[in-house]
């Protein structure tokens, strides 16, 4: 399937020119098996769309976590506490690396990979380019067991040390992405509005996601004056569970028209095509939609008049009474 992967890509290459790559967590089981045959495989990704790894952004999912007893029994108390989220942000420094220990091994991973340290300190952080900045969330500091969705925490502290950034970033001509290896709906209800909130004062455009290894997407306008976007990816693994498959995104920067087309790997016959069973909107594999922040930016574009024109418009005779 990954083999078939790398052709299948070489293929798109050639009608796509792709600007940079998303790897939203869970790239080993348990913390472990971070060897060369997957940095290998990420190689070959790599090389065959050109892109360069300045252009990668990794973020740790919740099986690139080394689970011991101590940190489950950290976070446990965390979580039995009367405000849990003032809790995990007013941690002691002692307890905050006690939580960071379990991706420890992400984070040699990161560094041996992409050649510079994962920022452990801030935990959620922002890199920009002359096309996109990418906000990066670290959903992962308290997960430790199965069934915990709906009820992690982030961190907001130094949630909100990170994302306003954002607002002295250039955003004009830009296409804003968030991704954090869980779906939102993963986040505790109170810190996941405050996610929202601040997701919409610095206009954040899409949240991409994995975790749950279906691919869907998820629009709503309740939390801000525009529509929001949410897309969820498969996973490059086939069992039981997952539903093999990536997402390829095309934003218009000058018009805000995006388009989010979903790619499978057929299982029966072993080959890799466009998805069109995510639902019913996405029948020929695709999601239209339009960034309004960015389209409003073209409509607010002031058109200019070339100089010979004006010449034209001085020369010529005008009938006052037309007006």
């Amino acid at each position: 399937m990954r083999d078939n992967l790398i052709d299948y890509l070489g293929e798109l290459k050639d009608e796509i020119n792709f600007s940079f790559l998303l790897l939203t967590g869970d790239i080993a089981h348990q913390g472990d098996h971070y060897n060369e045959e997957v940095k290998k495989f990420l190689n070959d990704v790599l090389e065959i769309i050109d892109i360069s790894k300045k252009d990668v952004h990794i973020i740790p999912g919740n099986h690139d976590i080394t689970r011991d007893k101590m940190r489950s029994l950290i976070i446990e108390g965390i979580l039995g506490s009367k405000n849990a989220s003032d809790e995990l942000d007013n941690v002691d420094p002692k307890t905050y690396l006690g939580l960071l220990e379990g991706q420890s091994n992400f984070f040699e991973f990161y560094k041996g990979f992409l050649g510079t340290d994962y920022p452990q300190d801030e935990l959620h952080f922002l890199k920009s380019s002359e096309q996109y900045n990418i906000f990066s969330m670290n959903t992962c500091l308290i997960s430790h067991k199965k069934g915990e969705e709906g009820h992690l925490l982030i961190g907001r502290k130094k949630f909100y040390e990170a994302i306003k950034d954002m607002k002295k970033l250039d955003c004009e001509n830009k296409i804003n992405i968030a991704i954090g290896h869980h779906t939102l709906n993963c986040i505790e209800t109170s810190e996941r509005n405050s996610i929202l909130a601040n997701f919409d004062d610095s206009k954040i455009d899409i949240y991409l996601s994995g975790h749950v290894h279906d691919p869907s997407y998820n629009v709503t306008i309740n939390s801000s004056a525009s529509p929001f976007f949410e897309l969820t990816s498969g996973a490059v693994v086939s069992d039981d569970y997952a539903i093999p498959g990536f997402v390829v995104v095309d934003v218009d920067l000058d018009n805000g028209e995006a388009e989010a087309c979903y790619h499978i790997w057929n299982t029966t016959n072993d080959y890799w095509t466009v998805n069109n069973q995510v639902n019913r909107r996405t029948k020929n594999g695709k999601l239209d939609f339009k960034i309004e922040r960015l389209e409003k930016k073209k409509e607010n574009q002031i058109e200019l008049i070339p100089e010979d024109s004006i010449d034209e418009l001085e020369s010529a005779d005008i009938d006052e009474n037309e007006f």
